[in-house]
């Protein structure tokens, strides 16, 4: 009976914790479950093509952009095509395999929206085109890959081509394993 009365006189203080664990539990799940954008640098255009050896990390929706300096390519609007033309082949190896080949164009990048805000206003994402491979589909973590582009139409110097990804907010201490390989 003492038992009884006095667990009836915590129930409160009992009810309150539980949902207080059950939220800070359901918290920790769903951010783990958030995704962040990452952004890394792999090369600078200097000449008609582009090099980079690269370690993927545990990521999904994987795109290379183009970043033109905005000196170089001040274009107007949102969703405008880059004033800078640029066209070429693009070369995604794994050793000795190609394992996506794709052209790239000025006529056909989009403009990379999601980079807005971390600063990136002249962003060109150069695989989103229909006839551009999916690299999510492509791209396997932990491998290492070779990105190569041949422009035939150079994009401006100092232009530089990264690798945008999202992964989840669990892995985000993995997102460092993206490595540019010299």
């Amino acid at each position: 009976m003492e038992l009884l009365a006095k667990l009836k006189s915590h129930a409160v203080t009992i009810v309150v914790a539980a949902v207080f664990i059950g939220a800070i539990v359901w918290f920790k799940l769903a951010s783990d479950r958030v995704s962040l954008s990452i952004q890394v640098r792999l090369a600078t255009v200097t000449a008609n093509s582009v090099q980079a050896r690269f370690r993927m990390p545990p990521a999904r929706t994987y795109n290379l952009v183009l970043m033109i300096p905005e000196e170089a390519d001040n274009s107007p609007q949102f969703n405008a095509l880059p004033r800078s033309q640029f066209s070429g082949r693009a070369h995604i190896r794994e050793g000795t395999n190609v394992v996506a080949e794709f052209e790239v164009s000025s006529l056909t990048a989009q403009s990379c929206n999601w980079l807005l805000r971390h600063g990136f206003t002249n962003a060109w994402i150069l695989t989103w085109h229909q006839d551009s491979p999916r690299l999510y589909q492509v791209l396997k973590p932990d491998r290492t890959y070779e990105v190569s582009i041949e422009f035939q139409e150079a994009p401006p110097r100092d232009s530089s081509l990264w690798m945008s990804f999202a992964i989840r907010n669990k892995d985000r201490h993995r997102a460092k394993n993206l490595v540019v390989v010299p």
